[in-house]
């Protein structure tokens, strides 16, 4: 008879021989491609879910991703999709996927195009005469413009509708129609805010202090961002400091992924400052998210328009100002400084995704 002992040993090695081959795959991709770079992307982009979804979709396993009811009943909601597309990009998939929800789908056009706009009859009322700041100039828009008469919940959303591109949607084929459809509305009432995108990386992996200051925040920035706001950037770092931080990652309260947790072994996170210029900063990446009439109303229609002057002014590239207005949306909107959820919690609470 086998002793309890000889068992546990030949687990141990088997353990030991896998972890090993584990070890030579992962090297030699390294050295293939030059790097740990893979592992991040992989990581940050889903590929594995999205990979594992598409082959189930093509085996004739169905839509791994497609929930929420299959018959519209007719009714819209009170509720809207805010959306900044290009005139390339087709967002006609909002109205045939979403219809019980109202739609505002700005389009920006280039000089002598105006008629392609023709390609989303949804957009011909709705052309934005620029695009900075990338989706925050149209976002900013709406609001200022709709402030008194916005809906019970408004989501911002990308005009991607699936695939890689929307590499950012938590849900297995990145499908931005299933994760609206799965979003819990009830818990945007509560909360105010509810960013679409549960997973950690970039913005909220694991670290230390100086992950939660994201570089591109100068002072400069961070003052000038908040100066025309009824909430200045003194007056915003006092309120922080009362806004009680949400970070599951600092904690080491947090599930992940084999694959995620390699990624942070390889590459803690994005280059952050060595000092620190503002409060601590950190939320999921996307600026795909869902707020509650009440949210925005916590703020005065000027500080919109405030904050579209700043957008405007600014003289920083579109890269900079749209990345700044990321960082800092849900500070906007009343959330704590650092609100980083556990991943396999937030999909559970935010999608009803639960293990």
């Amino acid at each position: 008879m086998i002793s309890q002992f000889a068992l546990s040993r030949r687990s141990g090695v088997r353990i030991f021989i896998l972890s090993f081959i584990l070890f030579i795959i992962v090297k030699s991709i390294k050295e293939a491609v030059g790097g740990y770079g893979w592992i991040v992307q992989a990581d940050t982009y889903d590929t594995g879910r999205y990979v594992t979804a598409s082959a189930k979709q093509a085996l004739g396993g169905g839509a791994p991703d497609v929930v929420g009811v299959s018959v519209w009943d007719g009714v819209v909601g009170d509720k809207v999709i805010v959306m900044s597309r290009t005139e390339e990009e087709d967002a006609s998939w909002v109205e045939e996927e979403l219809p019980d929800w109202q739609r505002m789908i700005y389009t920006t056009l280039k000089a002598k195009t105006a008629g392609s706009q023709k390609k989303n009859s949804t957009t011909l009322q709705n052309v934005l005469p620029r695009h900075k700041g990338h989706e925050a100039f149209a976002y900013l828009t709406y609001l200022i413009s709709n402030y008194d008469t916005l809906p019970e919940i408004i989501v911002f959303l990308h005009p991607h509708k699936d695939g890689s591109s929307a590499w950012h949607v938590d849900q297995p084929l990145h499908s931005n129609p299933a994760a609206v459809r799965a979003l819990n509305l009830t818990l945007v009432r509560e909360r105010g805010y509810v960013n679409l995108r549960c997973n950690t990386r970039p913005n909220c992996v694991a670290g230390g202090e100086e992950m939660r200051h994201p570089r591109l925040l100068t002072r400069e920035i961070w003052r000038s961002f908040w100066a025309g706001t009824s909430t200045p950037y003194d007056v915003m770092e006092q309120e922080l400091k009362q806004r009680p931080t949400i970070d599951y990652a600092a904690s080491g309260n947090y599930t992940q992924s084999f694959l995620s947790w390699l990624a942070t072994v390889v590459s803690p996170g994005p280059k952050f400052q060595a000092t620190y210029p503002t409060p601590p900063i950190a939320d999921t990446a996307g600026a795909q998210f869902a707020v509650s009439r009440n949210a925005v109303r916590m703020r005065p229609k000027n500080d919109y328009v405030a904050l579209k002057t700043w957008l405007v002014h600014v003289k920083k590239n579109d890269n900079v100002s749209g990345r700044t207005f990321e960082y800092l949306w849900h500070v906007v909107f009343g959330q704590p400084g650092v609100l980083c959820y556990d991943r396999t919690k937030c999909e559970c609470e935010v999608f009803g995704r639960c293990p």
